[in-house]
């Protein structure tokens, strides 16, 4: 998901929607490479800027059967500010993890977002900023 400012576009899509993130790599130097890498990987541009690395996190447990799975029994992401610094037309999902790429207008994200830690963690964010 993209959010917009100022002329997003709002157009729901069947499915979820949530921020591009993933995992680091070994061979990521920092979490700002390892964002980058995600963007490049599921939006299939690498014209993305990094304005800010969030001090705040989303962090959830895991259920019980996907941590004897996965070996995990929780998750912390560190989420960015970034900006598009694109035209729109590089933007093709790369990989199968997401099936569309969208902009949105910053106050339609909490209607769109998908999973509540997310929405919890949007929320708080926007509210320090704005």
């Amino acid at each position: 998901m993209k959010i917009s400012d100022i002329d997003g576009e709002y157009a729901m899509s069947k499915g979820e929607w949530d921020f591009p993130k993933g995992g680091v790599k070994h061979t990521d130097n920092d979490l700002e490479s390892a964002i980058l890498r995600e963007l490049e990987e599921e939006t299939g541009s690498t014209k993305f800027k990094v304005i800010k690395q969030f001090e705040d996190k989303i962090c959830f447990c895991f259920p019980e059967e996907l941590k004897m799975k996965i070996g995990y029994e929780e998750q912390e992401t560190t989420m960015f500010y970034v900006e598009y610094i694109g035209d729109r037309i590089d933007l093709h999902p790369k990989d199968n993890e997401i099936s569309q790429v969208q902009f949105f207008k910053i106050q339609d994200v909490l209607r769109v977002l998908s999973h509540d830690d997310t929405k919890k963690f949007f929320d708080g964010i926007t509210q320090k900023m704005y």
